[in-house]
């Protein structure tokens, strides 16, 4: 298969929701009993979305405010943005340079 057989901006979001599915079934699973064993996957999973709101909302109280499930999809959702939007630049790249 090919680099141009499936366009990155179909690959990267689809293994970001397989991480953030790893991710958040680890946070379920272990809910009481461990730490989780995908704790490492945070900085894929959610961090992006939640590093950018805090540049952009330093001191809001406005997440203090937000249930955290809903606070997480959201992040999920601005994160499938970001990586579908860093696979179509590495698409326009691909095209760019063949």
């Amino acid at each position: 298969m090919t680099l141009r057989s499936v366009p990155f901006k179909l690959v990267l979001p689809a293994t970001y929701l397989l991480l953030t599915g790893l991710f958040l079934g680890g946070i379920i699973i272990t809910i009481a009993e461990g730490p989780n064993p995908f704790g490492f996957l945070f900085y894929v999973a959610i961090f992006p979305s939640t590093f950018v709101f805090d540049l952009l909302l330093p001191h809001s109280s406005v997440w203090s405010q937000v249930n955290g499930w809903i606070s997480i999809l959201f992040d999920v959702f601005v994160n499938l943005l970001f990586y579908f939007a860093l696979g179509y630049l590495i698409d326009r790249l691909i095209r760019r340079q063949g």
